[in-house]
């Protein structure tokens, strides 16, 4: 009856140490979405003031957010690591350096990521063979860091006054107080009135 007992307990005391001891699933900082089913994961490296500290997040739409609403856009860039995409479903998944990598900005939708669909590769030359299968635009570091940001900016800017006229291009959330082309994409701004 005591060896009973004595297994009971320890049997008990094994089952309450076990949910501690589990792994938690990582999720990304900005929208916790979960980072290890995401095709588009990333570790950036953000700098406010003398301090850095690495942050998970689930695509680079969410980098930008994070730094722009979270950090009040006193954060500095200044590394990335991503997956390069074409590994993403592998057994050997790879990551790059995202500040020399290369990307395809407006792809078709990509497994655990959202909007803006960025795909990340090792080379020009990976991401030229992946453009006829996932779309986009091929852009290194910088241009696609600029074309996020400014897609982000238009999408929270206020407007000035109700019933203002917005123009804006329904493909990269880029809109402007004038007619045109969108100056990411291309495509034309289609006029649009403000009901605030």
């Amino acid at each position: 009856m005591r060896l009973l007992a004595v297994v009971v307990i320890s049997l008990l005391l094994l089952g309450s140490a076990a949910p501690a001891a589990q792994k938690q699933r990582p999720r990304c900082e900005n929208c916790g979405m979960y980072t290890d089913v995401s095709s588009t994961n990333v570790h950036a490296m953000l700098k406010v003031g003398d301090k850095e500290a690495e942050h998970n997040f689930v695509c680079l739409g969410c980098v930008n957010e994070f730094m722009r609403d979270k950090l009040d856009g006193k954060a500095e860039l200044t590394g990335l690591q991503i997956i390069d995409y074409p590994t993403f479903g592998t057994k050997s998944v790879q990551w790059t350096d995202g500040m020399t990598a290369w990307y395809l900005v407006g792809t078709k939708e990509l497994p655990g990521s959202m909007e803006p669909m960025i795909a990340a590769f090792s080379s020009k030359t990976a991401a030229t063979k992946a453009h006829k299968k996932l779309g986009g635009d091929l852009k290194n570091f910088h241009d696609m860091w600029a074309t996020v940001t400014a897609a982000s900016d238009a999408e929270k800017s206020p407007q000035a006054n109700a019933g203002a006229v917005e123009y804006v291009c329904e493909m990269c959330n880029y809109s402007s107080d004038k007619p045109g082309n969108c100056p990411h994409c291309g495509m034309k701004l289609v006029k649009k009135e403000n009901q605030h």
